[in-house]
């Protein structure tokens, strides 16, 4: 999410003629500062940042302006700690040269309040163009709450007892728990021998399974269990079921499960660092400010 709040004016089209007329000129009663903002937003390169509006900012007393320009990087790979925040300087010099700035990296505030008051200062002959508020809250895709796997009344299929929350491809997802869930494949756990079988979930919230095997005869669980299958492309995992089949071979969909399986859930995806450069700028939280002009 990205929240945008301008103390100054700002123009989309042309200059404003005001500051337009005080351009190279010395000797001003003009703060120094940024004079107008320079509408910082995300590029489509998406861990990059652009200006889309002309910057006008004075220095010393002389009025600069800089141009609309897009895929500006960040000066080194500023981090911000898995749910922290933090805040990271843009600032412009007289040549007008982008750079980033922090207090320290890693940063790791507990609140935007906080982050906000460890802003740096701007470096000599340089002034603040805009301030980055960075809430580190990017997840991988993955699960992000368990739908609970457990046998069905049916005691030949399985279920999920509660709402599951994923996510794939940075989209977020919900599946209702769902009722009398069957096995893909009629795969076959050889008599008294142990398998395993992952229950995986796409976009469209259909759940499937996948065996390591057609034909599966691990010595134990810890072994069928090393053999456990990653999900396919496009799926992620809800979890698995391990089998100990009995005296019988356990067949998927016609033998019970109620004495042979073992259902475990995922483990919910976590929250990652934001590091800069490297992770999108969408996939935080993210506030934008631009700091008034200052005498």
């Amino acid at each position: 999410m990205t929240r945008f709040r301008d103390n100054l004016s700002t123009t989309t089209r042309g200059v404003p003629r005001a500051i337009a007329a005080l351009a190279g000129q010395r000797g001003t009663s003009r703060s120094d500062g940024v004079l107008s903002s320079a509408g910082i937003a995300i590029s489509a390169a998406v861990e990059k940042f652009k200006t889309t509006v002309i910057a006008w900012f004075a220095i010393a007393g002389v009025v600069y302006s800089k141009a609309v320009t897009d895929n500006l990087t960040f000066s080194a790979a500023h981090t911000v700690t898995a749910g922290k925040w933090g805040s990271i300087l843009l600032q412009i010099n007289a040549a007008g040269a982008i750079s980033s700035k922090v207090v320290a990296s890693p940063q790791a505030y507990a609140s935007q309040l906080e982050a906000r008051n460890h802003t740096p200062d701007a470096d000599a002959d340089h002034v603040p163009l805009a301030i980055l508020e960075i809430l580190a809250d990017r997840l991988t895709d993955g699960l992000r709450a368990i739908g609970t796997l457990a046998i069905s009344a049916t005691a030949t299929k399985f279920k999920t007892t509660t709402t599951a929350l994923y996510r794939i491809g940075g989209v977020e997802y919900s599946k209702a728990a769902t009722d009398l869930l069957v096995f893909s494949n009629a795969h076959v756990v050889t008599t008294t021998k142990f398998g395993v079988s992952l229950v995986q979930i796409d976009a469209a919230g259909t759940i499937t399974t996948k065996e390591p095997l057609a034909t599966q005869a691990y010595a134990d669980a810890p072994t069928a269990l090393a053999a456990l299958p990653a999900a396919d492309a496009g799926n992620i995992a809800l979890g698995y079921i391990t089998i100990h089949a009995g005296v019988g071979d356990f067949t998927m969909n016609t033998t019970a499960l109620t004495t042979v399986g073992a259902f475990v859930d995922g483990t919910p995806a976590v929250t990652n660092d934001f590091v800069a450069n490297t992770d999108g700028l969408d996939a935080v939280t993210l506030n934008i400010r631009t700091p008034k002009a200052v005498g």
